[in-house]
């Protein structure tokens, strides 16, 4: 707010607010959730050394499941867990939201996270590209439209054959031709380039593909039995420090 109590021009929510407005009066209503990536790390000295170099086989089920408890107390729903590829690398992924609730999820889930760790006397790190020649961060933001009573899922067609609408792909077409811009919002720092680098899985080329992960775009598997409910976009050019 300004001195005015009038929107500050400049202000990420209320940019969003108004980018969302104009996609309502379209018949779009977006969902989005921040598929996010952390590290664990301990400090020893003036090093920040990896919680854990085993992928699954470690006990850091105990510190994440009071990661899990803390984040379920703020109705943020974890979907699933997995240990990623670098070490003391972490995804924990929340449900889905309208989009303006999904960027305020971010920070609960940042400033959570980050917590919690500081409790169990760890370093839980965003940073893109913690370690090197190691797996980064990223933090891809998932989209679907959705009808105004959101009963349809706009992204959705079933009869081509990757199951998207014309929708689908001119949205895909309007993340790609407008990538450059936008990684100055979803990849603003110089750490961001080092993750962006090929064959990490960290998406260095302008394309999209059906799950093809070193794609700036990826379109999902979707579940089963729940195809229309499940589709969704992703940008994976995106990492938690934006």
């Amino acid at each position: 707010m300004t001195l005015e109590r009038t929107p500050w021009a400049l202000d990420p929510r209320s940019f969003l607010k108004r980018t969302l407005a104009r996609a309502e009066a379209q018949g779009l209503f977006l969902d989005a959730v921040f598929e996010n990536e952390f590290t664990l790390a301990i400090q020893v000295e003036d090093t920040f050394v990896p919680l854990d170099r085993s992928l699954c086989f470690s006990a850091i089920g105990m510190d994440l499941q009071d990661i899990v408890a803390a984040l379920t107390a703020q109705s943020l729903d974890v979907e699933q867990y997995m240990p990623e590829l670098g070490p003391g690398q972490q995804e924990l992924s929340i449900r889905h939201a309208p989009a303006l609730r999904a960027g305020d999820n971010q920070l609960t889930y940042r400033q959570t996270v980050r917590g919690v760790a500081q409790q169990h006397r760890l370093i839980a790190s965003f940073a893109p590209k913690p370690f090197a020649n190691q797996a980064g961060n990223g933090a891809h933001i998932h989209w679907s439209a959705w009808n105004r009573k959101h009963t349809r899922n706009l992204f959705v067609y079933r009869h081509d054959p990757n199951g998207l609408s014309a929708l689908a792909y001119q949205f895909i077409a309007g993340v790609l031709r407008h990538l450059p811009a936008l990684l100055a919002l979803t990849t603003p720092s110089v750490n961001s380039f080092h993750r962006l680098q090929p064959h990490f899985w960290a998406s260095a080329y302008t394309a999209w593909g059906i799950e093809n992960r070193e794609a700036a775009v990826r379109v999902p598997s979707r579940y089963w039995d729940d195809e229309a409910g499940t589709t969704n976009l992703e940008l994976k050019a995106s990492d938690p420090s934006n």
